[in-house]
C-alpha cells in the first residue's frame, strides 16, 4: 500500500515523525511517500511545495496523492482541521488519517467543530490523538463533544528518538557538552513560544541566587520567542541561543538533574516530547501543575509540579527539585507507550 505522508510544515519535531513513521511503514511492507509543505532534508528528500496556507495546501495533496497512486494521505500532524473538512467537502480524495497532537487547541469551538466533522466523515479512516495521558485525553474529548468512534485511537506522544541515544551517564555528558561535573543543573530545552513560559522560569532563576550549588541553563533558538524577549545572562544563567541537532539534545537532558517545562495556562491539555525524553534519560521533570501533565507526573513519580504561571511556586518547585534523589525511575511510564510500528498499524488499519 501506498501512503502519502503530508507534513504542513516542516521542523524538527515534524522531521523525526516524518522519519520514524516511514521507517515503520517500510517495516510493516508498506511504501511511505513524504509530502511536506517546506523542503525536507533529511533521509525522507522527496517533497512536494504546498502553496499558501488556506485549504489549497489540502487539496494538492489529493492532487498529489492521485498522481503518485497512494491509497492512504496521512497527516503527520494537523493543524488546521477545519481546513482539511473543506477540502473534503470539495473533492474526492483517498482515504484519509491524521495524528493531532493534544487537545489545548480543541478549546476553540472551531477546532472542535472540524475535528468533530472530520471524526464523521466517511473520507477519514483513522484519527490519532497523541498525548502524554491518552486516558486524560479521552476523557477530555468526551467533555468537548467530540464523536465517540472506533476510528479514534488515543495515544501517547511517542519516543521520537532511541531510548539508547539517552543511556550516556550524567558525567559523560557533561564533559562531552563542557558542563561543569560540580554543579547542579537546571534545564530549559526547545523552543521559546510565549506559552512555553521561559521567561518564567528566568524570573524564577533569580530567586534562586544563595543556591551556588546549582545553575539554569536555556537551550534552544530564541528565534521562536515572543518580539522583544531576550532571556538575559545572570550569574546562575547560561543561555545557549541555538539549534542542536538530535544527538546533542540527547546529551543536554541526559546532564541535567532537573528539566523545567514552565508552560503557560494554555498548555492546558496539550501534550510535550519533552516530557518524554526527560523520561528516557530518567530525569526529574516540573510541571505545571494543569492537565494531563499533573496527573502523568504524579502517576508515574516523574518529577514535581508547581502552581501554573507562578513564579514564587516554580523557584519554590526548582528549589525543593534540586534536593529529590536524581534519578528517576520511568520504566512504569515508558512500557506503556506504543512503538511506531503500532502506530503505523493503526495509520494502515
Amino acid at each position: 500500500m501506498k501512503v502519502l505522508l503530508v507534513s504542513e510544515r516542516t521542523n524538527v519535531f515534524l522531521g523525526k515523525c516524518l522519519d520514524q513513521l516511514g521507517d515503520a511503514l517500510r517495516r510493516l511492507g508498506a511504501e511511505p511517500i513524504p509530502f511536506t509543505g517546506e523542503p525536507y532534508r533529511g533521509r525522507c528528500d522527496a517533497a512536494f511545495g504546498a502553496r499558501g496556507m488556506d485549504e489549497h495546501r489540502f487539496l494538492e495533496a489529493f492532487r498529489a496523492a492521485r498522481e503518485l497512486g497512494a491509497e492512504r494521505l496521512h497527516h503527520i500532524f494537523l493543524m488546521d482541521p477545519q481546513r482539511l473538512q473543506l477540502a473534503l467537502e470539495a473533492v474526492a480524495g483517498p482515504l484519509v488519517s491524521f495524528s493531532h497532537f493534544g487537545l489545548a487547541a480543541a478549546e476553540s469551538p472551531i477546532v472542535a467543530q472540524g475535528l468533530a466533522r472530520l471524526i464523521a466523515s466517511p473520507a477519514v479512516s483513522k484519527v490519532l490523538i497523541h498525548s502524554i495521558a491518552p486516558d486524560v485525553a479521552r476523557g477530555r474529548a468526551e467533555a468537548l463533544g467530540l464523536p465517540t468512534s472506533a476510528k479514534v485511537a488515543f495515544v501517547h506522544d511517542p519516543m521520537y528518538d532511541p531510548t539508547e541515544r539517552f543511556a550516556l551517564g550524567q558525567a559523560e555528558a557533561r564533559r562531552a557538552l563542557g558542563l561543569p561535573l560540580d554543579r547542579k543543573i537546571v534545564l530549559y530545552f526547545g523552543t521559546y513560544y510565549a506559552k512555553r513560559g521561559a521567561d518564567l522560569l528566568h524570573a524564577a532563576a533569580a530567586q534562586l541566587h544563595d543556591r551556588p550549588d546549582a545553575g539554569f541553563w536555556f537551550v534552544g533558538s530564541t528565534r521562536t520567542a515572543p518580539p522583544g524577549f531576550a532571556p538575559t545572562p545572570a550569574r546562575n544563567v547560561v543561555v545557549v541561543d541555538r539549534e542542536v541537532d538530535d544527538e546533542e539534545a540527547a546529551r543536554w537532558i541526559a546532564a541535567a538533574d532537573l528539566v523545567v517545562q514552565p508552560y503557560r495556562r494554555v498548555y492546558t491539555h496539550d501534550t510535550s516530547g519533552v516530557l518524554v525524553q526527560a523520561a528516557q534519560a530518567g530525569r526529574r521533570t516540573i510541571v505545571p501543575a494543569i492537565s494531563p501533565f499533573q496527573e502523568t507526573v504524579a502517576r508515574y513519580g516523574l518529577g514535581r509540579t508547581f502552581p501554573c504561571e507562578d513564579v514564587d511556586g516554580l523557584a519554590a518547585a526548582v528549589r525543593a527539585g534540586l534536593d529529590d534523589p536524581p534519578p528517576v525511575d520511568a520504566a512504569g511510564y515508558l512500557a506503556g507507550l506504543e512503538s511506531w510500528d503500532d502506530l503505523a498499524r493503526l495509520v494502515l488499519a
